[in-house]
């Protein structure tokens, strides 16, 4: 069976997150939690990859990979930031082992701040990079519009990535914030 369209993407992926949850039911207290999960396990559409937060207009993280989701469940990093959170503060910064000639997709999300409205949201803005082994920095991703940030790499070398995420600017508002990060690792195409 095969489908196109909203209409059917939208039934496809609600689906495979209520599987997910009842798979893992930490990710039902966290919706974060679970973004960043399908975000990091989606599969790359050539052709559409935003630069600046690497989530596209017409296709976001990708195409949905339930079975990559249930393979990675466990490359998770989380932390939760607190209000005396400030600039430049490294919110995460660890380093993930992967092996030449393979591609890795990141995905970081957290939760926003209603404002005294619905249509009133804060968001505290961050900053996602990759690093080589050798420390040169080859990725990063950022955005001011939204809470999910997401980075595809295809690695060159072996060896212990450094992954890091910055909070840029003092926090929004004085809730804790949680942050998810997770990652899957692909073979090269």
């Amino acid at each position: 069976m095969s489908g196109s369209g909203t209409s059917y993407s939208c039934a496809f992926t609600s689906g495979c997150a209520a599987l997910l949850m009842e798979y893992c039911p930490d990710l039902k207290v966290y919706p974060a939690k679970l973004t960043a999960l399908m975000g990091g396990c989606a599969h790359e559409i050539a052709g559409y990859y935003d630069l600046e937060s690497g989530l596209d207009d017409t296709v976001g993280c990708g195409l949905m990979n339930f079975e990559k989701c249930k393979e990675s469940i466990n490359n998770c990093m989380s932390t939760t930031t607190s209000s005396n959170s400030q600039a430049d503060d490294f919110v995460i910064d660890q380093r993930i082992y992967l092996e030449a000639g393979k591609k890795v997709q990141i995905a970081v999300s957290w939760n926003g701040k209603s404002g005294d409205s619905v249509d009133s949201w804060q968001l505290n803005n961050y900053t996602l990079c990759l690093f080589r082994p050798s420390g040169a920095q080859i990725a990063c991703s950022y955005s001011l519009y939204n809470n999910v940030l997401l980075i595809q790499y295809e690695t060159e070398y072996t060896g212990n990535y450094r992954l890091v995420l910055l909070q840029e600017g003092d926090l929004v508002h004085t809730d804790p914030t949680n942050i998810f990060v997770y990652y899957s690792v692909w073979p090269s195409e």
